[in-house]
């Protein structure tokens, strides 16, 4: 998901597909478990609050959840 907003700011460089990447330690998925959590915390907040906003950003995260849970080359 991260790469995904990033891409939405900043679209370089743009690919059809950029590849399985491979967690090697645990810990470098902790700064984008992070951000996910918090942008996830806000959109419960924004449901209660904002519900607009809320929506939106709901559909963020159900648009991209198949993507993001099961990749494309998953077989």
């Amino acid at each position: 998901m991260i790469r995904y907003l990033r891409l939405a700011v900043w679209p370089h460089p743009l690919a059809i597909d950029y590849g399985t990447f491979w967690i090697e330690h645990p810990f470098a998925i902790l700064p984008h478990m992070v951000i996910v959590l918090a942008l996830l915390a806000a959109t419960v907040v924004a449901l209660v609050r904002w519900p607009v906003w809320g929506f939106l950003g709901s559909w963020f995260f159900l648009i991209l959840a198949p993507s993001s849970v099961l990749p494309a080359r998953c077989r």
